[in-house]
């Protein structure tokens, strides 16, 4: 700041004159420039870092949404036969309970036909006993 050094006895003198010094300003001026250039060299690492990790992101959510289509496939296909199967079982129940009644009424009516098979063998039984 001051043109030349001073002794401490000399600074009360009268030729006191205040310069600035233009190396000041430039280390300065540097000083910012090579801050500036590193926070910018700093910021865009980042930025290319995190481009880097949203690519790789997306690459895995993409690998995971095909994945995820191809089990969705096969869920449906097998939801389909699944369908089909409880609809043969559903069929094949009906069926059986159908099969079953139409069993039963013959039950009874083949018990009807032997309670008469035995009515009529009984009355012969009886009427030849008589005679």
């Amino acid at each position: 700041m001051f043109r030349r050094r001073l002794q401490s006895r000399e600074l009360t003198g009268d030729q006191l004159v205040l310069t600035t010094r233009r190396t000041s300003v430039r280390a300065i001026f540097w000083l910012l420039f090579v801050a500036l250039l590193g926070g910018s060299i700093y910021i865009g690492g980042r930025y290319i870092e995190h481009q880097w990790e949203v690519e790789a992101r997306e690459a895995r959510f993409a690998a995971e949404k095909m994945l995820l289509g191809e089990e969705n496939a096969r869920l449906a296909h097998e939801l389909v036969e699944m369908e089909a199967a409880l609809e043969r079982a559903s069929l094949d129940l009906e069926i059986g309970a159908v099969t079953q009644q139409e069993l039963e009424r013959q039950i009874v009516v083949l018990n009807e036909q032997l309670k008469q098979t035995r009515e009529e063998l009984e009355f012969l039984r009886n009427a030849g006993e008589s005679d």
